[in-house]
């Protein structure tokens, strides 16, 4: 059973984690080398643009703040999950 003060613990070592500008940096640079298309929807201010380019991308993410970081962090979770796909044809 999940408990809140677990989900604090672990916010709490979350942003420990974060505030350590190296390992915030080691976090940086693997973000931009792995730029995921849906990453890149995050910072992308240009209308008529639905990624923007990876130029643009690279400098939102060295100058993204710790809630960006957070917010890229959890949008890797939930493209680590495993998905199942249903597809049926009607008789």
């Amino acid at each position: 059973m999940f408990c809140h003060r677990n989900a604090v613990s672990i916010q709490s070592e979350f942003v420990a984690f974060l505030e350590d500008d190296q390992q915030t940096q080691k976090l940086r640079d693997s973000l931009m080398r792995y730029g995921h298309p849906r990453f890149r929807k995050v910072f992308t201010m240009a209308r008529g643009v639905p990624y923007g380019d990876s130029a643009e991308f690279k400098k939102a993410v060295q100058n993204a703040d710790l809630p960006k970081l957070a917010r890229l962090l959890k949008i890797v979770g939930m493209l680590l999950q495993s998905k199942v796909y249903l597809f049926w044809s009607k008789p």
